[in-house]
């Protein structure tokens, strides 16, 4: 372990989808914790920065087009390179396991590099840890662990998110511009997600059919509990095919910014959603959120706190996909079978219990 000046200027680099983001947050409170004195700055992607840019711990955001990366538009690179150099950090924190993302930050002249390493392949790093994980374990502690080797001491692995004034009273005049009473209680749902820059994951996504039939049994059993859904504009084919079927919704689709979807969330009895970016804004909010997984795990992508109100397939490969595996959704001969398996009649106990915590409230 190395430790740092007390004032150093640190630069922590994830730039991927907003759920992998929230889930740096302990990350970047450990380092605020045990360098209280330190310039914090987190270089990250423009399509998912909005969630982050409030967090208490940092000092600076430095956004950028991650395209850049993606499709190596190399004169943008090299001004970005520039600017980095220009900051004369003194270590950086990169959650990444991408050679090329560590060269970039060699080639910036950081010269203390901190970051994940793939099948051993830390050639730019001066300290690493290997991407793969355990199983069993939240993958957001995977972060902290590369915090660690800078010095940061390792806190709790709950993810948070403030929620701010501002969004809280948008969040509040949307919802009444729906027809929602102030105080009314719903049910928050997101039948989208699993979409960023790079990737569309239908194998995330649970069944239409799945979602209004959990939304009516549930609604059987709390006839006042009213059901709201959100997502981004590009969700709406599966926000409107709910809201079609399901009497009095209100619909937020592609009304709501990242973190006025989080004050709608906090403001929610629980949330009803994909394994996607509405989970981990939910879990960051601190409100249940029912979750069916079957490809992806939930013991990886879940904090232990809020496991109670995940449901994970039983069916012998799930999970199929592992994150830190550096390997897609390998296809499926039984066509996402663990996905249908979650009838809505076994989420039920899941959404009762989320109910019940937060009427406890």
């Amino acid at each position: 372990m190395i430790i740092l000046p007390a004032n150093a200027n640190i630069l922590v680099v994830k730039f991927n989808a907003i759920g992998d983001l929230v889930m740096t947050t302990p990350t970047l409170r450990d380092l605020r914790t045990t360098y209280p004195s330190a310039h914090l700055t987190l270089m990250v992607g423009s399509w998912s920065a909005p969630v982050i840019r409030n967090d208490p711990h940092l000092d600076a955001v430095l956004e950028f087009d991650q395209d850049i990366f993606l499709r190596r538009r190399w004169s943008d690179l090299f001004r970005l390179l520039q600017e980095v150099r220009r900051r004369r950090f003194d270590a950086v924190v990169i959650l990444h396991a991408l050679i090329p993302v560590h060269l970039f930050f060699l080639l910036a002249g950081i010269p203390l590099r901190f970051g994940m390493a793939r099948n051993g392949r830390d050639f730019f790093l001066t300290r690493s840890v290997p991407e793969e994980f355990e199983p069993g374990r939240y993958y957001g502690a995977k972060y902290q662990q590369v915090a660690a080797l800078a010095g940061a001491r390792i806190g709790s692995e709950v993810p948070e998110l403030p929620v701010s004034a501002a969004d809280e009273s948008s969040a509040r005049t949307l919802l009444a511009e729906g027809g929602l009473p102030a105080g009314a209680d719903f049910l928050l749902v997101a039948p989208g997600g699993g979409r960023n820059p790079r990737t569309d994951m239908e194998a995330k996504r649970w069944p239409i059919a799945h979602f209004v039939g959990a939304i009516r049994l549930l609604s059987a059993r709390h006839p006042d509990l009213r059901i709201v859904v959100a997502g981004a504009e590009s969700d709406r084919a599966e926000t409107e095919a709910v809201a079609r079927q399901i009497p009095e919704v209100v619909d937020l689709t592609g009304r709501v910014t990242l973190t006025q979807l989080a004050a709608v969330a906090r403001a929610s009895r629980a949330v009803l959603c994909n394994d996607s970016s509405m989970l981990h804004l939910g879990v960051a909010v601190d409100v249940p959120v029912v979750v069916p997984f079957g490809p992806t795990s939930a013991r990886q992508l879940v904090p232990e706190n809020a496991r109670e109100f995940v449901w994970q397939s039983g069916i012998a490969c799930s999970p199929c996909y592992r994150v830190g595996s550096g390997v897609h959704f390998p296809g499926c001969p039984i066509k996402y079978q663990c996905q249908r398996d979650a009838v809505p009649e076994l989420l039920l106990p899941h959404l009762e219990r989320a109910l019940g915590r937060t009427s406890a409230r």
